[in-house]
């Protein structure tokens, strides 16, 4: 069995065939394994899956994709030759699929993300999967080559070697706890230790979109009922009007810091992004390249302002992130402060 009990391996290794030449992935599986083996025991195994075998056929993928499903963690081995491998990039596909498909979550608690990459050479940002960026990763290269034409992987008997494997051992530590937690309960505790039912609604398919969509609502400690017709028709006509018109719509906002401080605060006033369970629903509601690449936070404020520096990366984000905001918000005090923060900083 697993470490975690919902899933047949913890770690499915992602790596490059070409990578393996001078058996560096071999010994690389095998440090990471024995190094997990020390720190979690005997009587608590981690169980590591890679392909050995790196065949070809249709019955082969098939194989490999049940295994991507049946794994927790998957990590990758990124390097030049795994961004030329079309298969390796499949792979990853493949897992970023089957959590949409699930409908489970990319990370769990603080940031803890389930695709970890371990970086074999220094490549650009811009050029990882999207599903890595704005993820740091963990190093893997010799620093000291980055200067020349050529930079080599971190040989397994330098201590480099050894402290970037512990580095990376207390990150899929930390993923592992979090998910196992989160095996005990339904759904994340908010910061106040309160748990309140999240209750699925369907959202009506308009002209804009294709097909119904559900929708969670977080229900009130007073546990009020939902006005599922309500909160349909506002999501409904969010979803069918072009934002570009909306007197919301900021086109390429660029905030200072005190005016970034500031909206922090307003939407801190409000009782939806205060609470901590009710601000992940909403982060939820942002299109995936958007809530998937934020790194969140513990702290209510630096999590705020971390959501907001995120979607200000992507024209009409913030805009759209207000929006659901006064859906789970209403036309509260603290709602209406930040329409009028944001008109006022618009672009005309």
């Amino acid at each position: 069995m697993a470490y975690l009990s919902a899933f047949k391996y913890d770690i499915f290794i992602s790596y490059a065939r070409d990578d393996n030449t001078l058996k560096w992935v071999d010994r690389f599986h095998d440090y990471l394994k024995n190094m997990l083996l020390s720190v979690l025991g005997k009587k608590q195994p981690i169980y590591i899956w890679r392909d050995t075998a790196l065949g070809g056929n249709q019955v082969f993928d098939e194989a490999i994709q049940n295994t991507v499903k049946d794994s927790a963690l998957f990590l990758t081995l990124l390097s030049n030759n795994y961004l030329e491998s079309m298969y390796c990039l499949k792979e990853l596909d493949w897992f970023c699929q089957h959590l949409d498909n699930k409908g489970e979550r990319q990370s769990h608690g603080d940031s803890h993300s389930r695709i970890i990459h371990a970086l074999l050479a220094k490549i650009a940002p811009n050029r990882w999967p999207k599903v890595l960026k704005g993820k740091t990763g963990f190093q893997f290269y010799d620093i000291d080559s980055c200067d020349g034409p050529v930079v080599f992987p971190l040989n397994a008997n330098d201590p480099k070697f050894d402290n970037a494997c512990r580095n990376l051992v207390i990150g899929i530590f930390n993923v592992l706890e979090a998910m196992k937690k989160n095996e005990q309960i339904p759904f994340e505790k908010s910061d106040s230790d309160q748990t309140f039912p999240l209750k699925q609604i369907t959202i009506p398919a308009g002209e804009n979109n294709e097909s119904s969509k559900p929708f969670l609502i977080k229900n009130t400690p007073l546990s009020e009922p939902v006005n599922e017709q309500q909160v349909n028709l506002k999501y409904k006509k969010i979803m069918q009007t072009d934002i570009s018109d909306s007197n919301l719509f900021i086109k390429d906002m660029s905030l200072s810091i005190t005016q970034k401080g500031n909206l922090v605060t307003y939407l801190l006033e409000c009782s939806a992004i205060k609470d901590r369970q009710t601000r992940d629903a909403i982060v939820n509601e942002l299109p995936p390249y958007i809530q998937h690449t934020i790194n969140r936070h513990s702290s209510d404020r630096v999590d705020v302002n971390n959501i907001i520096t995120r979607c200000m990366d992507f024209e009409s984000a913030v805009s759209t992130l207000i929006m659901i905001v006064e859906i789970y918000e209403g036309q509260s005090s603290a709602m209406n402060k930040i329409k009028k923060f944001l008109n006022l900083h618009k672009y005309e």
